[in-house]
């Protein structure tokens, strides 16, 4: 009976040992927290709009043939773009998740 006890605690600890250096291997903090992130919201018809924003942001635009245009010094992470004939540009090292619906709209690097 001992044997059997000690062989189940010595499993146990082999599975949790595993189990933590596993998730220990696959972690990867966030590179930005919920609370640090702004959401910039741009709908309309024919708007022309400059973000700015302190934060790391993500942008939605919607609507109908608006042009946006996020300069250098704002951190876009992500652009979510429907509607019709939207156009947002963005600084040619910005690298964000993309999202695109509707028709005709596009992200332009300048």
């Amino acid at each position: 009976m001992n044997k059997l006890i000690t062989i189940a605690i010595a499993t146990t600890c082999v599975i949790a040992l595993f189990y933590f250096l596993t998730t220990l291997i696959t972690f990867q903090p966030p590179s930005v927290t919920e609370g640090e992130i702004e959401r910039i919201k741009i709908s309309g018809i024919g708007r022309h709009v400059t973000i700015s924003s302190p934060k790391p942001a993500v942008l939605d635009v919607s609507g109908i043939k608006n042009v946006v245009t996020v300069p250098d010094n704002v951190k876009i992470i992500e652009i979510n773009l429907c509607g019709e004939s939207n156009i947002v540009y963005i600084p040619k090292n910005a690298n964000p998740k993309v999202n695109i619906s509707g028709i005709e709209n596009q992200v332009v690097k300048y």
